[in-house]
């Protein structure tokens, strides 16, 4: 079983794509939160909360993925835009939350950064386990 965990700092990409409302986008940079959001099975997107840090965000994407330390996947990969400085904070926490040895780290390409806007990370993990 794979799941994906986004972390979207801005609205403001998925807003100019037509994926949420102006009401939505607005909402979020007023209140200034962030999403987090994962991949179904099926493809598409659930939003799981929002959160008001970066910090607090992939803190928050590690206790979603391990479900509060009690399941652990056997590898993980960080995908991330730009932001090299996020990429590097997710791997810190993972190496310090989750028990694997064999983390993959990719930069995604401009179609997707286009679309996510470039602060945007995902953390991807496999429990090793079938559906």
């Amino acid at each position: 079983m794979v799941n994906s965990y986004l972390l979207i700092p801005t609205l403001k990409y998925l807003y100019l794509g037509g994926r949420v409302s102006i009401a939505k986008y607005l909402l979020a940079r007023l209140l200034n939160k962030m999403a987090i959001i994962r991949t179904a099975p099926d493809g598409s997107l659930q939003p799981l909360g929002a959160v008001g840090s970066l910090q607090e965000g992939v803190e928050k994407i590690i206790n979603i993925a391990t479900k509060e330390g009690s399941i652990f996947p056997r590898k993980v990969s960080v995908v991330y835009a730009k932001n090299k400085d996020l990429k590097d904070l997710a791997i810190k926490h993972i190496e310090e939350y989750m028990p694997t040895n064999n983390i993959r780290v990719v930069q995604t390409r401009a179609a997707i950064t286009a679309h996510v806007g470039p602060n945007a990370i995902a953390i991807v993990v496999d429990y090793g386990l079938k559906e």
